[in-house]
């Protein structure tokens, strides 16, 4: 291929690719992804002159993709989706010229033309160049780096100096594109190696051949060096290393981890891409880099380069060069293909473009004329079969599955786009655990973001103090089916659909104000004795709870006490507790409604799944909530004018079936003391110290290996002295109810109460090891170890001639 007509070649790849990239540029994918949106809102600071080096947010982030979407944010003063993926084009525009540049550096301008056409309609560089993110920046930098060098190391290179320090420079700046630039710092230091390999044939001075490679590495060094320093300040170590954890795994004698790695990356490039939901990310689940068409002409070029003397010199420079540019996905996984192994992209269709160019010499060798006519034809049907199977495959199956519109939040798209209003009732949006994330995807996705309200539908749902609202349930937070009960009085449903008419982004429930309230009355809350105000924020006004397979749901409702609004997320704390105040389950969640928009008198009914461990029994439980806000200081609570000491009574819950949950580990072992039929597996007390005559209560997970009668059953306690023998012997009984059958194999979580010893001994007490022994018909059939404590006489107690006055009424539930 002639000069100039290669220059036509690639001016008409690029139009075409630039025509591809641009369509629908905004739409697809519809929607806006976290990580772009936090781009947008540092790409905002920058415009705003808050300037930095690395962006810590969101992980951290370095920031040239960052600073030039600012420059073309000022260019255009457009719509700031398409600013940015118009940013993001752009770079890929570059990255593509530059791939063509680097090819025919490598493998001739013949193969560099075919293998720049297919990479540019490849779904590869299609998908990274449209989505606005910053792994498309170093495709460039990494091309033009990998440019440099091939010239400084050039045979017959008379100024190589200016070119190594191109190389060191552009490598440098390089590292403030995305976190895999960091592999390029291989590339001058494997030339340094092979500089100063001693048996390597010694054309220069030693000195000569270090200087290049030692002045690129240096370079590069010193560009980086301030992003290092700033990088290690604002995020933690882990993120400095995260590609290299398979590495260090196998250096520490653990190699399997890497060969997974390797192995995926492999499957990915040539057989079959990761499978699981959330690689609709960046690709179609399964989908590898290179079908099978491509494999193929992979494997042609391959050969046909090694064929030929004159292109046999260039393939440890592809292996090279591409094993660099796939190191971040060796290393880690091959995953994330696309953004981690952008660098290798140029060597790969390198390899691809010689086998078109191959196929068109071959037939040409065979057939003259006609052969070639044949062979370029064939290569043409492969390059048009590329560009639609790639734009078919992204634009339609890839944008258009739920997945992607779930991930993409294309559900906040469509609510932007077309939800209506009602006059009278206020919007409400359900989201999820990234509330904050999804109103700020939302305020970038809606010219009028204003008057929308959030909750999280898996916890709770809002109720306006006065006149109705309209709920939205989205894509990405489906209902819970608890719910459908309360929406069931909607006097009005809205289904918005997404771009391709079919796929519901969002489900609208209208209801009046009598539709709220009959909503709220449907789930049975029961009012609380009296009302309990959490930190002149929150009243928790009624509640309830059952039992629902193995978990426990507590409902309750909560009223915005006054006009103060949290200066922090709020978090409600449930327990459910025996008769003991033992805690058997407990739940963390942050409050369900978005208290931005709180309005004294509002509700927010609140569902707390508490999940029931295996070995709990049936009986009767409390449970019990507390908000925080600092965790380490939760709010204050009143109920009646007086102030609480502990968490309130929310609802009472009998277990009737024992539940088939899972067993949470217990804090403490226990050593099987004796064997039985009843197996210790945990504790969740431990003493150091025991007095005398002082009861104490334990609870130990018992497990059965035999069918046990539990009328003849009975536990004692044993204190032993050193020598082994009983020195206190008591009874401690089980405060649980047991069933009348205790089968092999069921587990179940006991409450033994004891004392060691009467409260009247006297005298020095020597240390005891405590074993609590279940005995069937007056045989041991087990015993548990409680460790080893100081056993000492009770405390004295001081009894007051009248007791203290106090002006702070305390009132304990």
């Amino acid at each position: 291929m002639r000069q100039r007509d290669s220059r036509r070649w690639m001016l008409v790849v690029l139009c075409i690719a630039w025509g591809l990239w641009m369509f629908h540029l905004r739409d697809i994918p519809y929607g806006l992804h976290h990580d772009a949106m936090f781009n947008l809102v540092d790409t905002i600071e920058v415009l705003h002159g808050r300037l930095h080096l690395y962006f810590p947010a969101n992980f951290g982030r370095e920031p040239l993709f960052i600073y030039s979407t600012a420059g073309m944010a000022r260019l255009w003063r457009a719509d700031w989706i398409w600013v940015q993926r118009m940013t993001s084009v752009v770079w890929g525009m570059l990255g593509l010229a530059s791939t063509y540049a680097l090819m025919r550096r490598l493998v001739g301008p013949r193969a560099a033309g075919w293998g720049s056409a297919l990479a540019a309609g490849s779904f590869w560089l299609l998908m990274v160049s449209r989505l606005g993110l910053r792994a498309i920046t170093l495709l460039f930098f990494a091309n033009l780096t990998a440019f440099a060098l091939l010239k400084a190391a050039e045979p017959g290179q008379r100024r190589p100096l200016p070119w190594w320090s191109l190389a060191g420079a552009v490598g440098g700046l390089a590292q403030y594109t995305y976190l895999a630039s960091r592999a390029l710092f291989v590339l001058p230091a494997g030339l340094l190696l092979w500089a100063a390999w001693p048996r390597r044939p010694q054309g220069q001075p030693f000195w000569r051949r270090l200087a290049g490679p030692l002045l690129a590495l240096g370079l590069m060094a010193t560009l980086f060096l301030p992003l290092h320093i700033t990088m290690s300040r604002a995020t933690q170590p882990a993120r400095l290393r995260e590609l290299d954890a398979p590495l260090r795994m196998a250096l520490a004698g653990r190699p399997l981890p890497l060969l997974n790695a390797m192995g995926e990356t492999v499957s990915a490039l040539f057989w079959r891409g990761p499978e699981a939901p959330s690689d609709y990310l960046y690709n179609l689940p399964g989908r590898p880099a290179l079908s099978l068409p491509l494999t193929l002409a992979f494997a042609l070029g391959l050969v046909s380069l090694l064929a030929k003397r004159e292109s046999r010199r260039m393939m440890p420079w592809l292996a090279f060069l591409g094993l660099v540019g796939l190191l971040p996905d060796l290393l880690s996984s091959g995953g994330p293909l696309y953004l981690r192994g952008i660098m290798a992209l140029p060597y790969l269709f390198a390899l691809v473009g010689a086998g078109a160019a191959g196929l068109c010499a071959f037939t040409e060798r065979f057939a003259g004329r006609p052969g070639r006519a044949a062979g370029v034809i064939l290569a043409l049907a492969l390059l048009g079969w590329q560009y639609g199977e790639s734009a078919h495959a992204y634009f339609r199956q890839w944008a258009l599955a739920p997945q992607t519109l779930r991930i993409y939040n294309g559900d906040l798209r469509a609510l932007a786009d077309s939800a209506p209003s009602v006059e009278g009732a206020r919007t409400f949006i359900s989201t999820d655990f990234w509330l904050d994330l999804d109103q700020q995807t939302f305020q970038f996705l809606s010219a009028h973001p204003e008057g929308v309200e959030w909750f999280r539908i898996q916890h709770g749902v809002p109720l306006p103090a006065h006149g109705g609202a309209l709920y939205w349930i989205t894509l990405s937070t489906p209902m819970p089916a608890e719910w459908q009960e309360f929406f069931r009085y909607a006097s009005q449903q809205y289904t918005l659909p997404g771009p391709d008419g079919h796929t519901p982004l969002a489900v609208g429930y209208l209801m009046n104000e009598a539709g709220v309230q009959a909503g709220a009355s449907a789930l049975e809350l029961r009012p609380l004795e009296e009302p309990v105000t959490f930190g002149e924020l929150l009243t928790l006004e009624s509640a309830h709870a059952g039992q629902s397979g193995s978990e426990v749901i507590l409902w309750s409702d909560w009223r915005v006490a006054g006009a103060g609004r949290p200066s922090a997320p709020a978090h409600i704390v449930a327990e459910m507790v025996g008769s003991d105040g033992h805690v058997w389950s407990r739940a963390d969640i942050p409050l369900a409604c978005a208290p931005q928009s709180w309005q004294e008198g509002d509700r927010c009914i609140q569902m707390i799944r508490l999940t029931m461990p295996g070995d709990m029994p049936p009986g009767h439980y409390m449970t019990r909530a507390y908000v925080y806000i600092d965790p380490d200081h939760p709010l204050a609570m009143r109920a009646g004018g007086n102030f609480l000491a502990a968490p309130p009574r929310a609802a009472s819950v009998t277990v009737a079936s024992p539940p088939a949950g899972s067993l949470p580990a217990a804090p403490y072992p226990v050593e099987p003391a004796l064997a039985g039929r009843l197996v210790p597996l945990g504790r969740w007390e431990q003493w150091d110290k025991v007095y005398a005559g002082v009861p104490y209560l334990v609870h130990i997970r018992w497990k059965s290996a035999g069918d046990v009668e539990t009328n003849r059953l009975r536990f004692v306690l044993r204190a032993l002295a050193d020598d082994g023998s009983v020195v206190w012997e008591g009874e401690a009984p089980a405060q649980n109810a047991l069933p009348a059958a205790w089968p092999a194999g069921r587990t179940l979580r006991l409450a033994h109460r004891f004392t060691v010893g009467d409260a009247d001994i006297t005298g020095a007490l020597p240390p005891v090891t405590l074993q609590i022994c279940a005995e069937w018909n007056g045989a041991v059939d087990g015993c548990a170890g409680l460790g080893r404590a100081e056993w000492a006489n009770p405390p004295r107690v001081w009894e007051l001639a009248q007791a203290p006055a106090h002006s702070l009424q305390v009132q304990w539930p």
